[in-house]
This record gives structure tokens, sequence and C-alpha cells, in this order.
């Protein structure tokens, strides 16, 4: 049986914060060492939702919903004191685990459309804690991962809906002369290794893929303009991962790809893991 088709979505935001680490018993220093004194972090937050593509839109959820939940988090928590300024730690020590509990208490219970799938906290380069609801499919084997890069421009605009309704939508991103992306294309295949070449596929053999069908066709380009590809769909995020999906997949052995993750900012992040998942 078919299983929902779903594209993640991932925002990602900083933000500071004092802290100190507590213990009962009198125990604090010998659990939590030097964190028992009052120090701060630059937090960076990582918040998934997950969901089918609105066939309308081609949006999961509109990403300004996110970006205004998270900004309403960050008002709660940036540059306070989790311990003194906010009334969440007032039984248990603000670690990054229990503040990463108390963040995805917090999404699930105000965000209507959006779906939280799984939220990531780090608070320094080597500490994180993370919570999942809806995980993706782990890959059969080992997985290779290859990132590739194009430049295009795109406008988000829905023939269906008046230039009222896609102007309220899409906000800049309807601009009637577009906009464009850095983007970064993560490519992400699956399977038992050659035990001869030590490859799930030759490097050589999925970069040449990629550039016949996705570099040599859209890098420096109009996506709007390519009506074979997106003559039906909007060019969001979205329909380029499910496009580039249809593109990529057929030049590989049958479940090879496992993954496409595209990077359109530093701070907005897709992966599609295929019709099915």
């Amino acid at each position: 049986m078919k299983s929902e088709e779903k594209v993640w979505l991932t925002r990602r935001a900083e933000f500071s914060a004092a802290h100190y680490l507590t213990a009962p018993g009198g125990r604090a220093d010998a659990v939590h060492g030097e964190e028992v004194r009052r120090h701060g972090h630059n937090y960076l937050i990582e918040l998934t939702v997950a969901g089918p593509v609105d066939p309308l839109t081609g949006m999961v959820v509109n990403m300004s919903e996110i970006k205004k939940g998270i900004a309403a988090f960050l008002d709660l928590f940036d540059h306070k004191s989790l311990n003194d300024d906010t009334g969440f730690f007032a039984d248990t020590p603000p670690t990054v685990e229990a503040f990463a509990s108390v963040a995805w208490g917090w999404f699930v219970s105000r965000f209507r459309s959006a779906r939280p799938a799984r939220l990531r906290l780090w608070e320094d380069e080597r500490t994180m804690g993370e919570i999942e609801s809806e995980a993706p499919p782990p890959p059969r084997g080992a997985a290779l991962t290859r990132v590739y890069r194009f430049s295009a421009s795109h406008r988000l605009h829905a023939p269906g809906l008046s230039n009222a309704e896609n102007e309220r939508i899409y906000g800049r991103c309807n601009n009637p002369r577009g906009h464009g992306h850095d983007y970064a294309l993560e490519v992400t295949v699956q399977g038992t290794p050659d035990p001869g070449t030590g490859r799930i596929v030759p490097v050589g053999t999925l970069d040449e893929i990629v550039s016949r069908t996705i570099l040599g066709r859209f890098d420096r380009r109009d996506l709007n303009e390519d009506k074979d590809a997106f003559g039906e769909v909007v060019p969001t995020a979205e329909n380029i991962l499910r496009v580039f999906w249809g593109l990529i997949e057929p030049s590989l052995p049958a479940g090879t790809l496992y993954r496409l993750r595209l990077v359109e900012t530093r701070d907005n992040q897709f992966e599609y893991y295929g019709p099915e998942t």
C-alpha cells in the first residue's frame, strides 16, 4: 500500500540565552560540573515540518507561518535567562534535552496547518537535543551524498489563484520579475557498496547524471520558462525536488535514489524521499 507522499521543510534560527544547571540533593557540581555556573550559549534551533504538497500552491505549508512561529518562540527565550526569565524550567534544569522538549511542546500546541516532524536544538557545535515524531525512512544499506550547486530564478504564482491571493500567499516571492537563489542540491543514494569498487554508485556516474539532467538544464536559468518541467506546477522548493527526482531517478538503478535535499537559503531547507515514503 502506498503511503502519503511528503516533503520535509526545515527552518533554522539562532538566538542567545543564559542558564545554569541544578540537581537535587546538593549533587549539582558532581552531575554538571562547570555548567552549574551561570553562562550562555548561542543556540541554533532547526524546526522541521512534513506533509503532502498542496497541488494548488505547491507548498506543504506557507513558510511565513513557520517563520512567525519561530519569531514568537524567540520572543520568549532570546537574550533571556532560561532559569529566571521564563516559567518553563521551574521543575527541571534547562539542559539542552529539557529545552528541546519544551520547544517541541510549544510548537506542537501552536501550529495548526503545519505538522512538526522533527526539532533539533544545538547548544554548541558538539551538543544537540533532538525530538522526532515522523522520522524519515532509514536508508537501505549504506548511503552516499554528493552536493551540487546551481543558480536559478523563479516566480511563485499559482494560475488557479487571483492576483490578490497570490500576493497574500507568496508575498515578495510573487514579484512579477522573479527573484533567485544560489541553491545547494544534495543527492543521496543508498544500497550495498560494490565489493570491488567500494561504491554504491561511481561518483563520476552520479556527477554525470546530475550534470546532464539538472545542472545543464536549470543552472543560470529562469525555472518558470521551462514549461516542460514547471508548466503545470508552481516552482516552489517542494515542487523543484519532485521534478528533480523524476529527472534523476530513472538514470539510476531502481531503488538507489534515497533522498534529495535542497538548501534554498541558509535558514530554509527541504527534503524529499520520493513519491512513496
